[in-house]
């Protein structure tokens, strides 16, 4: 019997499913996943981009950022930026000419360029509100704050509803108290763990630039801000410049999309028309209303509490103290069980079981810090949680929630399936590790 290199074999294979019902989705990217952890990149790479020719529009992003990742694990570091632009939606991949436009100078150029990319993307009343933000953006970075001026469109009132956000750190089960507290009327669920207010190019990235003595900073920080976090219209370099830009352009082109501009403009408005002294206040005074408006503006009734999740992780959660009004449940869980369901089921988990200590240990450290300052931030332990009713429902009659939904996602005994997962772990030096290192944070039960 003659033996194909998986390659000649997979191509056969793909050869042989032309003309035949499509594979799905869900089967070809566990296959290519599988192929790119065995080192046969090349062979995830053909499956790949044979999938997304047949694929319709609407699938095609996940078998993208597949394709990104067997790239970068094959070397191929220029393709791999091409397809994760791609992915992260259209005139990305011509959206480069306008920032180097503008850094060069040629802010006629850059803005051409910018209204052909939006016109893409958006139409009507929202395009000459995201010019004049360009234009903000443009005036502010020559120093022209004289050109700021009010904005034509009201913005939407300070909000004072509240928020409610889960904040995990890395597979601790955060997803089980989500899914818990979406099942209930009065809270809804938004989905997507968005960058906006954590990521390098968020607001916490701008309010590191706004401290920083480097006078050049707040400006190049504010651009990235703008094209990454706001607009969503810049090439991407990577996975977490890919989902900064995902996320903005859900907000861009959705139902409330003019809303979102309106609330873009203002923020930028304030932020442009802050001298060097006041940005800091600046920005930490507009965060609250601006990052719940846009979590509002997913909201299918506005009389609900949204529900976010994961927009701040804990290594994070010193952001909370900028916003009072939002209630953060931050999920910690038994640090063996969270080891070995990394190495289970997440792909991109480097398993190097010290660093896994170390880094474990500083996500404690720091909630420990933030608790102790911050009332609106409540550690959940997971085990205890799914565990015990009693703590569930102490949990919602603080919240006052009373009603659940007919339909819930949350299921107490699926979820206490994920308890003792280091019992059948087969490394037992990693987890007698663990142990011996974070004896204060194992369970017993």
């Amino acid at each position: 019997m003659t033996v194909m290199k998986p390659v000649v074999a997979l191509k056969r294979y793909i050869d042989q499913r032309r003309g035949a019902d499509p594979v799905t989705l869900d089967s070809t990217l566990r296959a290519a996943r599988s192929l790119r952890n065995d080192g046969q990149t090349n062979a995830a790479v053909l499956l790949l981009r044979e999938a997304l020719v047949r694929c319709p529009g609407k699938h095609r992003v996940p078998l993208q950022v597949e394709l990104y990742r067997a790239l970068v694990a094959q070397g191929d570091l220029d393709g791999a930026r091409h397809i994760i632009t791609v992915a992260a939606g259209p005139g990305n991949s011509r959206a480069g000419r306008v920032w180097s436009a503008l850094d060069a100078g040629n802010r006629d150029v850059a803005r051409a360029e910018f209204e052909s990319i939006l016109g893409t993307i958006v139409s009507g009343r929202v395009v000459p509100i995201w010019l004049a933000s360009f234009d903000l953006l443009a005036d502010h970075l020559v120093g022209n704050l004289a050109a700021v001026p009010a904005s034509g469109t009201d913005a939407a009132p300070p909000r004072s509803g509240g928020v409610y956000a889960v904040s995990g750190m890395g597979w601790s089960g955060s997803g089980a108290v989500y899914d818990f507290l979406r099942g209930f009327h009065g809270v809804e669920a938004v989905t997507g763990e968005a960058r906006l207010i954590e990521g390098r190019h968020g607001f916490k990235g701008l309010l590191g630039a706004a401290e920083s003595p480097d006078p050049d900073a707040f400006g190049a920080a504010l651009v990235d801000f703008f094209r990454f976090s706001l607009v969503g219209v810049t090439p991407c370099r990577n996975y977490d410049e890919f989902r900064h830009v995902a996320n903005s352009r859900r907000f861009v082109e959705s139902r409330d999309g003019l809303e979102y501009a309106v609330e873009c403009q203002e923020l930028l408005r304030r932020v442009c028309g802050a001298s060097a002294g006041e940005r800091v206040v600046t920005l930490r005074a507009s965060l609250p209303d601006f990052a719940e408006s846009v979590a509002r503006s997913r909201l299918i009734d506005q009389s609900s509490v949204p529900l976010l999740d994961n927009v701040v992780h804990v290594p994070n959660l010193e952001l909370a103290r900028d916003l009072p009004a939002w209630t953060f449940f931050a999920t910690v869980r038994d640090p063996r069980d969270q080891f070995v369901d990394n190495v289970l089921n997440n792909p991109n988990f480097r398993r190097d079981v010290r660093r896994f200590v170390k880094r474990y240990r500083k996500m404690r450290g720091v909630l420990e810090e933030v608790v102790a300052t911050a009332p609106n931030v409540q550690v959940v332990q997971f085990e205890t949680f799914v565990r015990e009713a009693s703590v569930r429902a102490d949990l919602v009659n603080a919240l006052g929630l009373t009603k659940p939904r007919a339909t819930a996602s949350f299921d107490a005994s699926t979820s206490q399936r994920n308890i003792g997962l280091w019992k059948s772990h087969r490394v037992e030096s990693e987890i007698d590790l663990i142990t011996r290192e974070l004896s204060e944070h194992v369970c017993s039960y």
